[in-house]
């Protein structure tokens, strides 16, 4: 219940500070766009593999999925270090990514601001994969493997884990996104291990998660690419002026 809650308080911060937007881009437009960034970037090449992923899990569900969930089921080989996964799809990750770029930005000379936007990236990564995954929940209703709950699908903790992992992946590149992606896929393996989710809710949550991360981050790239072009006044040789666009590196 508190993922919901603390998923509400981020969508009510995006709101507010998409207000604050200028009338040439306002909060709403910016919304949509962040909405749909999934399907508009190249995230979406991450949607096709996923999803088909989630369609392989059903088509071979008795060949591959079955045999999964009933041995992690019985075997339960993470142990009590599942414990571990659960605690790191609860946002523990995300949050502490966002209160240590927000307290590099407030400590140190974060002139470019580069920090304090690496912050809010993850903050709305989270929250709209979040969003997503809750109204799935909520919508498809699938009832839990070992509960009568029906909010199976997606597995919100995955979800979450792989915003955190696809926005460090983005943002820092492969050294810090390697590890980054290895503890999502141990939260989400942890999920079957405690008969939390069906192998299909897990890879769902990956991709819903991923898509956001890794779609956020290449919209904020690309917004601010066309930022950085500038019309500059240039004396032509007859003496008349023209214009050029320069794209500033």
């Amino acid at each position: 219940m508190y993922k919901k809650f603390i998923i509400g308080i981020m969508f009510l911060v995006l709101i507010f500070a998409g207000r604050q937007v200028g009338a040439q881009d306002s909060w709403r437009i910016q919304l949509a766009e962040e909405f749909a960034s999934p399907v508009t970037t190249d995230a979406r090449q991450t949607l096709y593999w996923g999803g088909g992923a989630v369609m392989l899990s059903l088509i071979f569900n008795n060949a591959v999925s079955e045999p999964l969930e009933s041995y992690s089921a019985k075997e339960r080989p993470l142990g009590d270090f599942s414990a571990i996964g659960d605690l790191m799809g609860r946002m523990v990750p995300n949050a502490i990514y966002v209160l240590g770029m927000g307290a590099d930005a407030y400590w140190n000379d974060d002139s470019d601001g580069s920090s304090a936007q690496n912050a809010f990236l993850m903050v709305k990564a989270t929250a709209y994969a979040g969003a997503v995954t809750t109204i799935l929940k909520y919508t498809v209703r699938e009832k839990r493997p070992a509960r009568d709950s029906r909010n199976s699908f997606p597995s919100g903790h995955t979800t979450t884990a792989f915003a955190f992992s696809s926005v460090v992946g983005e943002l820092h590149g492969w050294r810090w996104g390697i590890p980054a992606y290895l503890l999502a896929a141990f939260v989400g393996y942890s999920r079957i291990n405690d008969q939390q989710h069906y192998l299909r809710d897990v890879l769902a949550g990956a991709t819903i998660g991923m898509g956001y991360g890794i779609g956020l981050s290449r919209l904020a790239s690309r917004k601010s690419k066309e930022e950085k072009v500038v019309v500059t006044p240039l004396l032509l040789p007859a003496g008349g002026v023209g214009m050029m666009a320069t794209l500033l590196f």
